[in-house]
C-alpha cells in the first residue's frame, strides 16, 4: 500500500489511506469513492481473507464475502421528507410514536415496483417500525379514503401484535399529512398483499 502511494502521481480521489511523514495513516471520517484496479488488490489482500471465513457460533455457520451493493440513492432523503409530511409523528390510527429513531418513511408502492414514483412524497407513509413491518407483510392496508382495512387472507390472529397494535384499529382512518398518500400507490400495495376487500 505504501509503495503504491508514494509512486501515484495524482492522489486518488477520496483515499481514505495517505502516506505522510514516512507512514501509512487512515484519515478519519473518509471514504474511498473511486479506485483502481491495484489499490483494489491492494485493499482486497489485506483486509479480507481470500477464502471465506467460517466461525460455529452456537452452532450456527457464519462467513464473510466481498459483495458489491447497489446503494439506493436519494431513499435518505425520501425518508426525510416522508417524516416531515406527517410531522414525525407514526401516521397509523391510535399509534403515539414519535421519536426519530423508531420512525420510517416507508414506500407505499415499493422502489423495485414502481421507478417513477421512488422519490414522490405522495408515495410515502411515516410509520413506527411495528407498523411499517405490519404494512410491508400485508398485515394491512390503506383504502382510497384512508381508512384501515385488514388482510382476511392472513392467518395472525394468533399473533398478540397484530391483536394489539392493528386490528382494534380497523376502519379507523390514519393520520394525513399535506401531502396526501397516492391512491394508485394504495390501489398497488393492496393487489401486491391480495386485499380485496379487507375485514
Amino acid at each position: 500500500m505504501i509503495s503504491y502511494l508514494k509512486n501515484k502521481k495524482e492522489r486518488p480521489l477520496n483515499c481514505f489511506f495517505v502516506y505522510q511523514a514516512g507512514r501509512l495513516q487512515c484519515l478519519n471520517g473518509a471514504y474511498l469513492s473511486k479506485i483502481d484496479s491495484v489499490l483494489f488488490s491492494l485493499i482486497i489482500e489485506s483486509k479480507i481473507p481470500p477464502k471465506d471465513k467460517e466461525v460455529s457460533i452456537e452452532n450456527v455457520l457464519v462467513n464473510e464475502k466481498l459483495r458489491e451493493v447497489v446503494q439506493r440513492r436519494g431513499q435518505e432523503k425520501f425518508s426525510l421528507k416522508v417524516k416531515e409530511n406527517y410531522n414525525w409523528h407514526c401516521c397509523f390510527p391510535g399509534c403515539d410514536i414519535n421519536d426519530k429513531n423508531f420512525l420510517v418513511g416507508a414506500h407505499i408502492d415499493r422502489w423495485a415496483d414502481n421507478v417513477e414514483k421512488r422519490g414522490n412524497i405522495s408515495n410515502g407513509l411515516c410509520l413506527c417500525c411495528i407498523h411499517d413491518r405490519a404494512f410491508e407483510l400485508g398485515y394491512f392496508s390503506i383504502d382510497d379514503e384512508y381508512k384501515v382495512i385488514l388482510n382476511k387472507g392472513k392467518d395472525i390472529n394468533n399473533s398478540l401484535l397484530f391483536q394489539k397494535s392493528v386490528k382494534p384499529f380497523k376502519n379507523q382512518m390514519i393520520k394525513l399529512g399535506n401531502i396526501l398518500p397516492d391512491i394508485e400507490s394504495l390501489q398497488a400495495h393492496r393487489l401486491r398483499n391480495g386485499i380485496f376487500g379487507g375485514y
